[in-house]
Order: structure tokens, then sequence, then C-alpha cells
């Protein structure tokens, strides 16, 4: 893991595991998702909007600066956005 990286792994081998530069994220904001508005549970994907799915509410979501979005339900979601695009502005 990277500090330079987004890393987002889960399940108890830390698998599937996605990094990615910090560089490469535009921002971050928090939403409400629910698993009837992605698919389902665990690693959902539409296109250029996927989502991993735990647990429906609120959720941290990030937009790449190609323009897709990943979301994932997790706790105090609105501190993960706000370090995110803390870290993105020091970058750009």
């Amino acid at each position: 893991m990277s500090p330079e990286a987004f890393t987002v792994s889960y399940g108890p081998l830390r698998w599937p595991s996605r990094s990615v530069p910090i560089g490469s994220l535009d921002r971050a904001w928090t939403e409400e998702r629910h698993p009837a508005d992605v698919g389902g549970w665990g690693y959902r994907g539409l296109p250029g909007r996927n989502t991993i799915m735990i647990r429906g509410g609120e959720c941290l979501v990030v937009r790449y600066t190609s323009g897709g979005e990943l979301g994932i339900s997790v706790d105090d979601a609105t501190r993960g956005a706000a370090l995110i695009n803390a870290l993105v502005s020091e970058k750009h």
C-alpha cells in the first residue's frame, strides 16, 4: 500500500484489493446507496459506476479524472471524503 494511492480491500484476506493513484482521483463525496440501487451485494459494476456494497446506507464515492466512479459502503464516509479531497487538492 502506497501513501500516494487510494487503496480499497475487503474480506478477511483483504482480497480483492484495488489501488488507485491519488493523482487519478478528481474528488470524493458521500451519498446514500442501497443494494437495490446497484444490483445487489458485493462488488457491483454498472457502466462508469462501480460499488462495493457491504451494507446499505452512506457510501464514500470517488470520481476518477477519467469520469468513472467507485462507491464503497464504509463507516464515517464523510471523514474519508474529506481526507481524500485534501490529498487530491495537494496533488493538483
